[in-house]
């Protein structure tokens, strides 16, 4: 009998321990969501905050369905003419989510040291400010040639076939706006969704353009 309920006992102890330990584990993956998630997060406010203009955006939703995306004018850089308030092509940037892949991209230009001839010159292209603003300059610059070679995973598995555990970002939503006839520089508020194992986490956050209130031109 004292077998029986030591037995009884044991098994008690180990269930208590089993559900601590499973606690301890489940509280663990909650703070490395958070910390990645927190991440990808910052990385996109610091790009954002740096754009000097937002020429279009795609509101998006935090399910993925319809797909957020934001093409901006990232900096006015361009070596052989840089600060002329002239927007080159290399000057552009997309920051688009993936709900295939579940996954947030960056397209922007590769380092102008690193481009042929040829890719330089593409980037060097002026186009009036309406061009930036059409929504079929999405899918057009997402081909230019001096763009990097594959997008940047702002965050999400990108293209691995085996994602396993990796962080996912399953939604964006973008939002621009300014006070008209005020000197106010436009404010993006963005909102991303985060998963993982069955764990799921939204953040939000507005950031101010350092650029004009005011469009480009041309």
């Amino acid at each position: 009998m004292g077998l029986v309920i030591l037995a009884m006992i044991m098994l008690a102890i180990a269930g208590i321990m089993t559900a601590v330990a499973q606690a301890w584990t489940d509280q663990e993956m909650n703070q490395s969501t958070q910390v990645q998630a927190n991440q990808i997060y910052a990385r996109v406010q610091h790009i954002l905050s740096a754009a000097k203009y937002v020429a279009q955006y795609n509101a998006g939703s935090l399910t993925g369905n319809p797909a957020g995306s934001i093409l901006f004018w990232r900096a006015d850089d361009y070596p052989a003419s840089p600060n002329d308030q002239t927007v080159e092509a290399g000057e552009m940037a997309l920051i688009v989510q993936d709900p295939t892949t579940s996954t947030l991209w960056l397209y922007q230009a590769m380092p102008y040291s690193q481009m042929t001839p040829a890719q330089y010159a593409a980037a060097a292209q002026v186009y009036p400010w309406s061009y930036w603003t059409t929504a079929s300059t999405v899918a057009a610059f997402k081909t230019s040639t001096f763009l990097t070679p594959q997008p940047v995973p702002l965050g999400g598995p990108g293209n691995l076939s085996n994602p396993g555990n990796y962080l996912q970002v399953t939604g964006a939503q973008f939002y621009v706006y300014s006070l008209a006839g005020t000197s106010q520089l436009p404010v993006i508020e963005f909102a991303l969704a985060f998963s993982r194992n069955n764990q799921s986490l939204n953040l939000y956050s507005s950031t101010t353009l350092r650029g004009p209130s005011t469009q480009p031109s041309p």
